[in-house]
């Protein structure tokens, strides 16, 4: 406690002193990214935190932006993962190369977080890559960073990816595309619930229900005939009620589902029975008691 007291005033008059700076009161431009150059090099972290703020809000230009990105590989790795926590905000190219050159796991961590921001398709490769990363921190790090890049083409391009992906690798970017709530995947993830591969049926399925739309029903459909009866289908059937059950009439939530049965084989048409008692409502649950009338589906095992 002594010593964070014996400090106060030195963190104090930093602090001070960058917002007058940061106001153009006392420096100028140059004089005030050289200061934050120092301030940078200190070793009170509180004084450096106060400069990355700086950094972020308080410096303009292109020269500024150089000035920072060209220090980065002469500081400590833990002073680099700090600055590079605030260049993002700036747009700085340079923390490909940083990830690239450093030899410091937690630096180059920081800069996979940091292409969230400063990414654009071409590191999608690379970023894709790292999440079969033996490391979790650098895993979580390039998740991260897919989920928070900007714009359709990126969707587009992960969609692509994931629909030609070892299956592992399609699971997560399955959650990825989920996590960006990427309508223009909702075909692919479609396809995926036909997979041959059970954990890919299951995560597409799983997808489908958090954003899918009751147009997606019929898709859905299939992944629950495709499904193992047991596990995999009761979570998928429940999959189906989701979507069904965003449909704000509920007197009409099954109706994308009865208009897949309607057309549906005899067989089919027994299995989607249990798929429709989850999603309920007056007109399921007409089908369902004359399913139960009928003797030849009470022999196929609806007594």
């Amino acid at each position: 406690m002594k010593a964070n007291r014996s400090n106060f005033p030195f963190r104090f008059i930093g602090a001070c002193l960058l917002l007058m700076l940061s106001a153009g009161a006392a420096l100028g431009q140059d004089d005030f990214v050289n200061s934050i150059v120092d301030l940078l090099k200190e070793p009170d972290k509180d004084l450096r935190a106060v400069a990355c703020e700086q950094i972020r809000e308080g410096t303009l230009g292109e020269d500024a932006t150089r000035t920072f990105a060209a220090l980065l590989p002469t500081l400590p790795p833990q002073v680099q993962v700090e600055l590079l926590s605030a260049l993002p905000d700036r747009g700085d190219p340079e923390v490909r190369k940083l990830r690239e050159e450093t030899e410091s796991n937690d630096v180059r961590i920081a800069a996979v977080r940091a292409l969230g921001k400063l990414g654009s398709a071409d590191d999608l490769p690379d970023l894709v890559a790292l999440l079969a990363s033996p490391s979790a921190d650098r895993k979580d790090a390039a998740r991260r960073s897919l989920v928070e890049l900007a714009g359709e083409e990126i969707s587009a391009k992960i969609t692509e990816m994931m629909s030609k992906s070892p299956p592992d690798q399609k699971v997560a970017l399955i959650e990825i595309l989920t996590q960006r709530r990427a309508r223009t995947a909702l075909d692919e993830i479609l396809r995926q619930a036909k997979s041959d591969n059970a954990t890919v049926r299951m995560a597409a399925m799983e997808s489908l229900g958090i954003f899918g739309e009751p147009e997606h029903v019929a898709g859905m459909v299939e992944g629950v005939l495709k499904a193992e009866p047991g596990r995999e289908r009761d979570t998928a059937e429940k999959r189906i009620m989701l979507v069904c059950h965003r449909i704000e009439d509920k007197q009409k939530q099954a109706a994308p589902l009865l208009a897949v049965m309607k057309n549906a084989s005899d067989e089919t048409h027994t299995i989607l029975l249990s798929t429709l008692g989850r999603v309920g409502g007056p007109e399921a649950r007409e089908v369902i008691e004359e399913a139960i009338r009928d003797p030849q589906r009470r022999r196929a095992g609806l007594e």
